[in-house]
């Protein structure tokens, strides 16, 4: 229901809450991945989060990250703050004030981003997760052949 004239929508423009917002709803892998790359920032606001491949995926495309601070695994996918905003994802105010930090241009938002895209692109190849993949297997055999 996040979709054009979907719930979300309707909820948001009763509230006021609309203006600049666009919902798209659900979209097929290639298609959020067009929108992704021409956003302004991805605003993360789950509580909690194994792994977060969008995270990667925004950074990879140097897209600023606002994610939760106490989120599962998000503080270690965006290095404890250094290559994304990590904030109290349950206080509005501490979202507005990162999506504003964003908005501004701030200087630390730059550094975060090309942090971001060097860590993505680093630490997130294929070629390194599935070596680490196999250093877990060969660990879990007790190194044997």
């Amino acid at each position: 229901d996040h979709g054009p004239d979907e719930a979300a929508q309707r909820w948001a423009a009763q509230a006021g809450l609309s203006d600049g917002v666009h919902f798209l709803g659900q979209l097929p892998r290639d298609r959020a991945m067009e929108e992704l790359a021409g956003a302004v920032a991805l605003v993360h606001p789950s509580l909690e989060e194994s792994f977060g491949l969008v995270l990667v995926e925004a950074m990879a495309r140097r897209v600023p990250v606002i994610a939760g601070r106490a989120s599962g695994a998000v503080p270690w996918v965006c290095r404890d703050g250094a290559a994304g905003s990590l904030v109290d994802v349950t206080s509005p105010a501490a979202l507005a004030g990162a999506m504003s930090a964003v908005l501004a241009g701030d200087d630390a938002v730059r550094q975060q981003v090309e942090a971001g895209y060097d860590h993505a692109r680093r630490e997130f190849t294929l070629d390194r997760v599935a070596a680490g993949y196999e250093e877990v297997y060969e660990r879990a055999r007790g190194g044997r052949r």
